[in-house]
């Protein structure tokens, strides 16, 4: 069984990444590739400050077959948050394919995308998921009386119950099913680099959303 080792920056998408990579893995056929725990890096701020050190321990780990970061761009550019951080990669430990993917606002705008299979009976958003200033507030507003959103309790059940095709309305989140099959490529065929390609300045791999 091969692994992909995420990196996440915080509780949610600690319960929430295996589910999704999961979900996108199965729904190409593919059960053969294992997603753990992923590294939990308590925080934007800790994954920046410490991205190399989270690299290193993912790659580090007898399991790991390949890498990837997930992080909120709340409201930075994300290529240039991805290019930035692929740049720190690139000189560092690598032993195995890395990919970095930054999602355009927030994890929360492609659970907005998928609304209607998250939340039947609620009307879907008018409008780009990613181009909401505050997913989590928006998500807040849709839940039933007495309810809050909440990223620890309820990241994971909606991710469960995310609708790939919906969600790829937001650019972000295909450019996670992009990041996703340049690691299963790398896994297929012993190889390793980083994606985005540290050499690309433009298509679909040189960066996660619009910045």
């Amino acid at each position: 069984m091969r692994t992909i080792i995420p990196i996440v920056e915080g509780q949610g998408e600690v319960t929430a990444v295996p589910v999704l990579l999961r979900k996108l893995l199965w729904a190409q056929g593919v059960y053969d590739v294992a997603i753990p725990r992923p590294i939990n890096a308590h925080g934007s701020g800790g994954l920046a400050r410490r991205l190399e050190r989270f690299v290193e321990l993912a790659q580090r780990d007898p399991r790991c077959d390949g890498v990837m970061v997930v992080q909120d761009g709340e409201g930075e550019c994300p290529k240039e948050l991805a290019r930035g951080y692929v740049a720190r990669v690139r000189d560092s430990f690598l032993k195995h394919p890395v990919a970095v993917v930054i999602a355009r606002c927030m994890y929360e705008a492609w659970l907005v995308a998928s609304v209607p299979t998250i939340m039947p009976g609620v009307a879907p958003l008018e409008g780009d998921p990613e181009a909401l200033g505050d997913p989590k507030a928006w998500l807040d507003a849709q839940m039933r009386p007495g309810r809050a959103y909440k990223e620890t309790t309820d990241q994971e059940s909606m991710t469960a119950d995310l609708d790939p095709e919906l969600a790829r309305t937001c650019r972000s989140f295909r450019r996670l099913e992009s990041a996703l099959d340049f690691l299963l490529d790398c896994i297929r065929t012993d190889k390793t680099g980083i994606s985005p390609d540290p050499s690309a300045t433009s298509g679909k791999d040189a960066g996660s959303g619009s910045g």
